[in-house]
């Protein structure tokens, strides 16, 4: 059968997995090596077949073939994400790195291994999909980066902002800036709302100007907020007011 390893592979996954279980242990403190079998086999005959090894204490070990039965790779840890195609994902950790990249499940590598965690954020074009967010330490700083890995639409690198929240129905992005603010930018990486607030809430009304962002400040009395507002990408309110609402009409 093509689609189960060979016997030799089998046996140097296991000769592999010693090492894994005697490393495993040590990071444990010597606390008890006992495994067990994990496989993650999909219903398309064309992808991974994936054999794991999971420890009491929570160290892994997976193992990937291809269709073909030939072996394709070795990986600390693996995460599967799927919401039906295309939104199927598999994000594997690296077993010396630790850094995690992100495949297919045919073994189509679309993100390197360079990542510390990965999420996932909605997409509200095409029936809606999900874009990789991926968190990267560049010079002592935790930066995340967005990618648009199945139709391209957006792609921020890493190193820019501290953390990215979500994509919006007008599809801007919130982000957190690296001095612990918040703002919008769209998919251009175009600022629409600078990152120079504490937080901002979408909302919108019926009118033909749907789309605005309410913002809002620490003001100088302990515990108050001054707010004020964007209309799409322009401030129509300073953040100098107790209250800022647009009427829905």
């Amino acid at each position: 059968n093509n689609s189960q390893p060979a016997q030799n592979e089998r046996k140097e996954y296991r000769d592999y997995n010693h090492v894994f279980v005697k490393n495993a242990t040590a990071r444990a403190n010597n606390s008890d090596p006992t495994v067990y079998d994990k496989t993650l086999h999909f219903n398309d005959p064309k992808a991974l077949r994936c054999y794991g090894k999971i420890a009491k204490n929570g160290g892994e070990l997976w193992v990937l073939y291809r269709s073909d039965g030939t072996l394709f790779g070795k990986f600390y840890a693996l995460t599967y994400f799927d919401k039906g195609a295309p939104n199927c994902f598999l994000f594997m950790r690296d077993f010396q790195t630790e850094k995690i990249g992100v495949y297919d499940i045919y073994g189509k590598k679309l993100l390197a291994h360079q990542f510390d965690w990965i999420g996932l954020v909605e997409i509200p074009l095409n029936n809606g999909y999900y874009a990789i967010k991926g968190e990267k330490t560049i010079n002592g700083e935790t930066t995340e980066g967005l990618y648009d890995v199945l139709y391209n639409v957006c792609n921020i690198p890493p190193g820019i902002y501290k953390h990215i929240y979500s994509v919006d129905k007008w599809m801007n992005v919130s982000v957190r800036g690296k001095n612990g603010k918040e703002g919008i930018i769209n998919m251009k990486q175009e600022v629409v709302v600078p990152t120079e607030y504490e937080s901002i809430y979408h909302r919108e009304t019926t009118g033909p100007n749907q789309m605005y962002y309410k913002v809002y400040n620490y003001g100088a009395d302990e515990g108050s907020r001054v707010w004020g507002l964007y209309l799409k990408d322009q401030q129509i309110l300073p953040c100098q007011y107790r209250e800022s609402e647009v009427d829905r009409y």
